[in-house]
């Protein structure tokens, strides 16, 4: 893949304010890990000066929100909640989880769950997930600080279980995704694996 413009946003939370900083950096690549992905992406990601314009702090005043996340951190910790559900034989809970973004709070309000076998077989098929693998759907939209319903996209993945369900865990990799920023319009992504690569892992 020829190079291509990313961002990386990087937001923390501390008692009385939100930070979140954007790096523009330029990479090309094809990665059949997320290990592989960052070991190419963060030594370009440090050495990137960043413009005051990317650099962005807002006061939380009274409000305290202790949850460092940006949005795929957001995607991380929910799946991490909703696999730690599934692994104590509860049902899973439709709860909102917060994130950061461009400094401002919105959170993830998960609408539904399911196992999707009949994705999982096509997935099989193509030889994108293992031939054990269960395929979960998550349903969710993005709510912003007014409770107004801003996106709505749905999640295709595995989910952890065990010991990986924890927060060092293995990142978890959506095999597909399916977005709607309107409602004549539906974007849809699915992971690639490279000629030649047998590991699905």
């Amino acid at each position: 893949m020829e190079p291509q413009p990313m961002s990386m946003n990087d937001a923390w939370i501390e008692p009385n304010h939100a930070t979140s900083v954007v790096s523009r950096v330029m990479l090309g690549g094809l990665w059949t890990h997320s290990t592989d992905f960052y070991r190419d992406i963060l030594p370009l990601w440090r050495a990137t000066p960043v413009e005051d314009d990317d650099r962005r702090t807002l006061s939380l005043g009274g409000t305290r929100y202790d949850e460092p996340v940006g949005f795929f951190g957001g995607i991380q910790r929910s799946a991490r909640l909703i696999a730690g559900d599934l692994e104590d034989g509860r049902k899973v809970r439709k709860k909102r989880y917060p994130y950061v973004h461009n400094s401002e709070l919105f959170h993830l309000d998960l609408r539904g769950h399911k196992v999707d076998e009949r994705r999982a077989r096509t997935y099989r098929e193509r030889g994108l997930v293992p031939e054990d693998a269960t395929v979960h759907k998550l349903d969710f939209r993005v709510v912003d600080g007014d409770g107004d319903e801003a996106d709505s996209f749905t999640l295709w993945t595995e989910l952890p279980v065990g010991a990986a369900i924890g927060p060092l865990g293995p990142a978890i990799m959506p095999v597909e995704f399916e977005y709607k920023p309107r409602a004549f319009l539906r974007l849809n992504g699915v992971r690639v694996v490279p000629s030649g690569a047998t590991d699905t892992n």
